[in-house]
């Protein structure tokens, strides 16, 4: 989906309308790729097969760069890092490069948004922005929209107020104020974690409707529980868990998919019933319900992972098929949990580190290897690591903050 930055918004909850704080673009990933590519050739590590020095930190920077779009993109938390380049001159056409032919160009990733990193990168480069001002403007519109429903401090005089009917209703509930995120995307709604989502592909009046109603979307947060319970309960109080960075659902869309399932299976279970070979309580299972079009599947940490439009009697002859081998990754990954947790411990307590932290998508059995690792070269690592901040990721860094970035599978 394409994504636009979390913004922060006062809501005016039971009908209220909305002061928007803060209103940026970000940009789709093929935005991103055209956006970038003058830079991507100028940079591209073939280019430098003479150097193999410059290409290195090329490289390097590059799966720096891609891990930290990735993390904006799906509104996940990203450190700020510094990326050197060594930069190919535009006025050379040949792939072999003389040795002052390129520049040495340092980057600073500090941003929040897709929008702005992508701006930061062409200018330090001396590269056309052109691309990225014409596709995502600032959004004055939506700053206009900004300044037209700042109603906390309810100036009648705005032209906003002219009708009655929304002066009686901005009054009625103008003091019941509360911190909500606003996203912009491809659908209208509440999300699952309580964001507000507008379409950007809406007009404003009906962004306005939507935000003066937007209680009657939260009612579904309040019922979700409930349903989530029900396919529990049908499906022998398996527990109905979500996925941490599943894409943004909206929880009215995910009601009517707990529904529909819950409809399914029951309807399942009192014609048929369930295999006689199957455990009497599945409560030790875990079961993600996802979008109509997502995949049927065990996921590597053993949970089902089954879309809202798949038939009960699928379903039903999937799991059969697959009980063993969730097991079988549910208790690895618990296992590895353990295990991953005290080789950390280990690690601090050896190395004398002052953190060890690793990237959401550093896995159990990726940290283990790191760490087992790390504690056979312990003793002389430690004076080298005493007291400092190692974070886990793919690639090897050093932040402004001064934290170590090293890949899990690093070498001496």
């Amino acid at each position: 989906m394409e994504k636009l930055c979390n913004l922060s918004l006062l809501e005016l909850h039971r009908g209220a309308a909305t002061s928007l704080a803060l209103l940026c673009r970000y940009l789709s990933t093929a935005e991103v790729s055209t956006a970038l590519r003058p830079f991507y050739f100028s940079v591209h590590p073939d280019l430098f097969g003479q150097y193999p020095a410059e290409r290195t930190v090329n490289e390097n920077s590059l799966k720096q760069l891609s891990s930290y779009l990735e993390n904006l993109q799906q509104n996940r938390p990203s450190r700020p890092t510094r990326v050197t380049f060594y930069l190919r001159s535009q006025a050379c056409t040949d792939t072999t490069l003389l040795k002052g032919a390129f520049r040495q160009v340092k980057i600073s990733l500090a941003q929040r948004d897709v929008r702005k990193t992508v701006l930061s990168i062409l200018q330090s480069c001396d590269l056309s922005t052109t691309y990225v001002d014409n596709i995502a403007p600032p959004l004055n519109n939506i700053s206009r929209l900004n300044n037209e429903i700042k109603f906390s401090k309810f100036d009648e005089n705005h032209p906003i107020y002219s009708s009655e009917r929304m002066k009686a209703k901005i009054k009625r509930t103008k003091d019941a104020e509360q911190l909500r995120t606003l996203m912009f995307g491809n659908d209208t709604g509440v999300s699952l974690d309580g964001a507000v989502m507008l379409s950007s592909g809406e007009v404003r009046n009906n962004w306005l409707d939507f935000l003066k109603n937007v209680h009657k979307q939260d009612a579904a947060l309040l019922r979700i529980p409930a349903f989530e319970r029900a396919v529990s309960q049908v499906l022998r109080n398996i527990q109905v868990v979500r996925r941490k960075f599943q894409p943004k659902v909206m929880a009215n869309i995910y009601e009517n998919h707990l529904r529909r399932l819950t409809t399914s299976l029951s309807d399942y279970q009192g014609q048929r019933g369930y295999p006689k070979h199957w455990p009497q309580s599945l409560d030790h299972f875990e079961l993600v319900v996802e979008t109509e079009a997502g995949p049927l599947m065990v996921s590597p940490t053993g949970q089902f992972i089954v879309p809202a439009s798949c038939p009960a009697f699928l379903l039903v002859a999937f799991i059969t098929s697959n009980l063993d081998q969730a097991t079988e990754r549910l208790l690895h990954y618990k296992s590895n949990k353990h295990v991953e947790r005290s080789l950390h411990a280990r690690c601090v307590s050896q190395l004398g580190l002052s953190a060890l932290q690793k990237d959401d998508n550093i896995t159990p059995d990726l940290m283990i290897a790191f760490c087992e690792r790390l504690i056979a070269h312990s003793d002389e690592l430690a004076p080298l690591l005493s007291g400092v901040r190692l974070w886990v990721t793919h690639y090897y860094s050093v932040l402004s903050d001064g934290d170590m970035c090293v890949p899990w599978n690093w070498k001496l």
